[in-house]
């Protein structure tokens, strides 16, 4: 009888933890497809931004792109509007990504300024603590240029351009050519040359200052 006894009991604690390990599996399950699915969400809105950055021809479309960029916890935007100008900020975030130590923390910024029918400049930035790429689209300058610091690799870190009125097509493309991998792939991208793979052609093709920083 008490041999019964203890293995109805084994077989109750085995049932039990069986029981318990199932339901944590189940947690981390659904975790890790929360975490995927917050991931897309980021990466799709990331990319949303990137491509704005050349689509944007008039305060209608920017307009249109503010209204559905609602607010949440990875994704923020402000607007101003004058006879004269308008202005849009519109940001995101690597998020809980961050959070759970998955990405560095890393952000995406598109400022643009508006007259009445054209943009008379865009702002496209990606950035971490490290490392960062910031691209200005500026009717009013005069000309082109680059500037950038280099690890002591050589690759470029943290690197500035300014496309000017007279820029063509092709390098404004290169130029805006942003990797939206960069907010949630393990790790980030850890300087500019992995956040915009084209740094090296727009050293090559627009006037270029950069110095390097060893």
């Amino acid at each position: 009888m008490d041999t019964q006894t203890s293995d109805r009991s084994r077989r109750e604690r085995h049932i039990a933890v069986r029981s318990v390990l199932a339901t944590l599996l189940v947690v981390v399950l659904l975790h890790i497809a929360g975490m995927i699915t917050y991931a897309v969400r980021v990466r799709a809105s990331a990319q949303t931004l990137i491509q704005s950055a050349r689509e944007i021809h008039s305060v209608a479309n920017a307009d249109q792109l503010a209204s559905t960029w609602d607010e949440s916890s990875f994704r923020t935007h402000t607007a101003f509007h004058s006879p004269e100008r308008h202005e849009y900020q519109l940001e995101l975030k690597s998020g809980l990504l961050t959070t759970f130590h998955l990405v560095p923390s890393t952000g995406v910024l598109l400022q643009l300024t508006m007259i009445p029918d054209q943009p008379q400049r865009v702002v496209l930035g990606m950035y971490t603590d490290q490392s960062s790429v910031w691209i200005q689209d500026d009717s009013t300058a005069a000309s082109s240029s680059i500037q950038s610091q280099h690890d002591p690799s050589g690759l470029p870190k943290k690197t500035v351009v300014i496309l000017g009125a007279g820029v063509d097509e092709s390098t404004r493309a290169r130029a805006f050519a942003f990797n939206p991998n960069c907010l949630t792939k393990l790790g980030g991208c850890r300087n500019a040359q992995q956040m915009l793979s084209t740094v090296r052609q727009l050293e090559n093709t627009v006037h270029s200052s950069a110095t390097a920083i060893y």
